[in-house]
């Protein structure tokens, strides 16, 4: 009985040191219903891929960006895992970044790409956005991106950060 409360508390004691900081996260304000914003202070997007793997995302850690996550999500038939439909803009902001506009070219500054997640042939996959603008005026982000495929949801969007 003695090992056995001795293991639990060994194994508690250990696991203590084992948690990771993931920076803080928090929502945002936006008028679309179906809609989410997520802010993660404190980390960064590299968009890699290749002819093998496609394009995709890797989110780390870094003190000096902002990652936002505008997420539009439409789940059309519960029971069934895959009959959902999202789409997801992510870009990375500088976090002493009070007031910018960004316009095509400069994209490539934000790492922003369109994240198409469904069950349909050819659409699905992580889009490098290389053209439209992003500007960020009182705490409120502008986003005006041109379709990269067929009935894209997000073209046009704003939203307020707390």
């Amino acid at each position: 009985m003695k090992k056995l409360i001795y293991i639990f508390v060994l194994a508690g004691v250990l696991s203590c040191g084992t948690h990771k900081n993931v920076g803080s996260t928090q929502k945002a304000v936006t008028q679309c219903k179906e809609c989410t914003v997520e802010v993660l202070h404190n980390k960064n997007i590299t968009i890699l891929g290749d002819a093998n793997t496609g394009t995709y995302y890797n989110i780390t850690d870094d003190t000096q960006k902002t990652v936002i996550k505008y997420i539009y999500g439409q789940n059309t038939n519960t029971p069934y895992q895959d009959s959902g439909y999202t789409e997801t803009l992510l870009l990375t902001l500088p976090n002493e970044l009070s007031e910018g506009t960004f316009k095509n070219k400069e994209l490539s500054k934000l790492n922003a790409a369109l994240d198409v997640q469904c069950y349909c042939k050819g659409k699905a996959g992580v889009y490098k956005i290389n053209e439209g603008v992003v500007s960020l005026v009182d705490k409120v982000v502008t986003v005006t991106i041109p379709s990269v495929v067929d009935n894209q949801k997000l073209t046009s969007f704003s939203f307020q950060l707390k």
